[in-house]
């Protein structure tokens, strides 16, 4: 019943196909720009979307609280409310959004001189309004997947982005070759965009009622929602900003080929992973409302994905390391040792880092994310002392080492400590 009812199978077997098509995105378009312009033009790519990311310090997470507060709404009774959540999580989004990127292209424009070295100066100007756009598309389409998700509709999300995704592949196959970082660039425009479209014509059949577009404001649901938000978007940011701080680390240790081949590691191990992960985050929707009515059915959730998602991460991830210099051959034509070096520290971390992550979700699910900042503010703090320190002693496969241990101590931290907090206590009262 729990199944059929939030649509579990859908949600966990769409969110894995979509993660193994990204998988082949990834090597794909990477491929083409290295043979375009070699792995210091991929490195040039990673440093500029580090320093892109960085903007999303001003977001204040409203894609969370539209699919936790949609989650927790029954559709047959509270459609109009549901509504309400929707669209005004949409209006606002739209316009933070478009001031983040305005804003942050004149901020990069004026520094970039201080980000990239000179030869790459002109090349990092031109492909920066493409980069801009595609972040203020990335970040409204994920409005829209978020709004699915919490109208337990995570399978078409999945099937959706699994399509904005091949799609982006057609673009980068056809542009990359041509136009280089600027083809990528069009790739991710195009992606997003028919996502954000196709997205709100998804949440409109869904829902079957209100106005053709989201006109439906509230302050009362903004306040709510923001409320919350601003809660879990600290967490999230903390989260979010550990890749890029990654990247700017290994970046200020070594040159534009390292930097691009710790994007290639970082991606080789990060992508397989979350393939895994996906699973565990699309039960995220039906973990918020058996905490609430079942406390007993939501340990049974919690303890199947743990070991669903340890077991997998472990034998997914043991088999990357293993096969990292076959996979270096047809990205690069020959085996870079410092790629295989990072492939094996992250691989080391995120296997560790994910026995905590159904914990993570079980504070997102229950609205209690002190835990969760603790961990994310444990695994920032792990990276700036392990990789400044490391990175000075090693170079950049000390950094490499520092985001293992940073990710491993955030993960075993939030472990512990959400399953006695939260799933425990629900459980006993």
């Amino acid at each position: 019943m729990t199944a059929s009812r939030f649509h579990l199978k859908k949600n966990v077997g769409n969110a894995v196909l979509y993660f193994s098509a990204n998988i082949a995105l990834v090597f794909v378009s990477y491929r083409l720009v290295i043979k375009q312009g070699g792995v210091g033009e991929l490195g040039l790519w990673s440093t500029l979307m580090a320093w892109i990311y960085m903007i999303r310090l001003g977001d204040v997470g409203m894609a969370s609280a539209i699919s936790r507060f949609v989650s927790m709404r029954d559709l047959d009774d509270e459609a109009e409310k549901i509504r309400t959540y929707i669209d005004t999580g949409i209006l606002f989004n739209m316009v933070l959004f478009f001031c983040l990127s305005i804003v942050g292209y004149f901020l990069m424009h004026s520094g970039m001189s201080g980000i990239v070295s000179e030869d790459a100066l002109q090349k990092s100007l031109n492909v920066l309004p493409l980069m801009m756009l595609g972040f203020f598309l990335t970040n409204i389409s994920g409005l829209m997947l978020g709004a699915l998700q919490g109208l337990h509709w995570g399978f078409v999300s999945a099937r959706l982005s699994t399509i904005g995704t091949f799609l982006q592949l057609i673009v980068v196959v056809f542009l990359v070759p041509r136009l280089g970082l600027l083809g990528l660039a069009w790739g991710v425009i195009a992606q997003h965009a028919v996502m954000v479209v196709a997205g709100w014509a998804f949440v409109r059949i869904r829902m079957a009622t209100g106005p053709w577009l989201p006109v439906c404001w509230s302050r009362e649901a903004h306040r709510e929602m923001l409320g919350y938000s601003l809660k879990v978007q600290f967490v999230n940011l903390a989260n979010g900003v550990f890749e890029p701080l990654s990247k700017i680390l290994i970046s200020r240790f070594g040159s534009l080929e390292m930097q691009g081949l710790y994007e290639l590691a970082y991606k080789t191990v990060a992508l397989p992973r979350n393939a895994v992960m996906s699973g565990a985050q699309a039960t995220l929707p039906a973990m918020t409302g058996l905490l609430h009515s079942d406390p007993g059915a939501a340990k049974n959730l919690y303890n199947k994905v743990l070991k669903m998602v340890v077991r997998s991460t472990t034998g997914v991830l043991l088999l990357v390391v293993c096969v990292a210099p076959l996979i270096s051959m047809l990205w690069m034509g020959d085996i870079k040792y410092s790629y295989w070096v990072f492939v094996a520290c992250l691989a080391i971390g995120f296997v560790v880092n994910t026995a905590g992550a159904p914990a993570y979700n079980l504070g997102l699910a229950a609205g209690k994310i002190k835990n969760n900042l603790h961990s994310a503010i444990l695994t920032l703090l792990s990276m700036i002392v392990f990789g400044i320190g490391l990175g000075y002693l090693f170079g950049v496969q000390g950094v490499g080492a520092a985001a293992g241990l940073a990710l491993a101590a955030g993960g075993l931290y939030i472990k512990q400590r959400n399953e006695v907090d939260i799933l425990n206590r629900a459980c006993h009262g």
